[in-house]
């Protein structure tokens, strides 16, 4: 199955940065946290231009509404472009049905669901490894994209997390065009469960094996960013990726693997996380 494109990594992106600007805007202990600052930044002036439109608006409400279209328009683009609009969870590839508008708009919806459950799980990963009461600035980010998970326990989280990816990744199924239909009582329904009771279970383990490719992509392209940031000469770009690269290599190896001033670890761990993808991808075929 291909993997997700780049514009769904922009579409993303932009729906992760609007929620971060909802979450933000009930706490205001957050607006010191630099990539939470960063966001809000960014965002300030569509912001406004929907307050324009809408003086007695709320920032969060205005936010709200802008996430909403954009998790509209990638419907709305796909239906209109008639290219397919899909989500890859393990080696499936659910494709939205684009007969149906309001399948395809839920299906969006799912989709971005499982990747804040992905964030999540990278947030009860870290905090797991590094304590709940680290200040780390980004476990603290993650705390605010990863709301309501991280207003939770932990454990509670990761049951709550567990839930909402089987219910996404079986909201897709039901609205993808690609599974062929069930008779109930003579008549002809979707078919959410693609013909197996497990699905839900093994699409969720599906997608929580994802995240091991997520990141593993992440620090390639953390690795190009910081060379760029260095080439350009530009401290806070390059400071930030070195931050996240540093914090996601002492999850998985305490010391670093280099030679003089040139850090290996994050280029071992691409390769170490993308096999690792693999392999587990195909433990679960074999059981499930």
């Amino acid at each position: 199955m291909s993997a997700p494109t780049l514009f769904f990594w922009i579409y993303t992106g932009a729906l992760l940065l609007l929620w971060i600007y909802i979450a933000s805007s009930f706490g205001r202990d957050v607006f010191y946290n630099l990539y939470v600052n960063r966001a809000r930044t960014l965002l300030y002036k569509p912001v406004t231009w929907v307050q324009s439109i809408a003086p007695r608006c709320a920032d969060w409400a205005a936010a709200a509404l802008l996430f909403v279209f954009v998790l509209l328009l990638r419907a709305v683009l796909a239906k209109a472009s008639g290219k397919p609009l899909f989500h890859v969870v393990g080696d499936m590839g659910l494709t939205a049905d684009l007969q149906s508008f309001p399948a395809a708009a839920a299906f969006s919806a799912a989709s971005f669901v499982v990747i804040l459950c992905q964030a999540n799980l990278l947030r009860l990963a870290l905090v797991l490894r590094f304590g709940r009461r680290s200040t780390h600035p980004v476990i603290e980010c993650l705390d605010t994209v990863t709301k309501p998970f991280s207003l939770m326990p932990p454990a509670a989280s990761a049951i709550a997390t567990a839930l909402c990816l089987m219910a996404a990744t079986t909201a897709m199924a039901a609205a993808s065009a690609d599974l062929p239909p069930v008779q109930v009582l003579g008549i002809s329904v979707a078919n959410p469960l693609a013909g197996s009771a497990l699905f839900p279970l093994k699409a969720a383990l599906f997608a929580a094996l994802d995240l091991l490719g997520i990141v593993a992509s992440g620090l390639m392209l953390l690795i190009f960013i910081s060379i760029g940031g260095m080439l350009m000469r530009n401290l806070p770009v390059t400071g930030m990726a070195n931050e996240w690269l540093a914090i996601l290599s002492r999850f998985f190896i305490a010391r670093t693997i280099g030679v003089g001033m040139l850090d290996f670890t994050p280029l071992i761990l691409y390769y170490v996380l993308g096999y690792a993808h693999t392999i587990l991808l195909g433990v679960v075929n074999s059981l499930l």
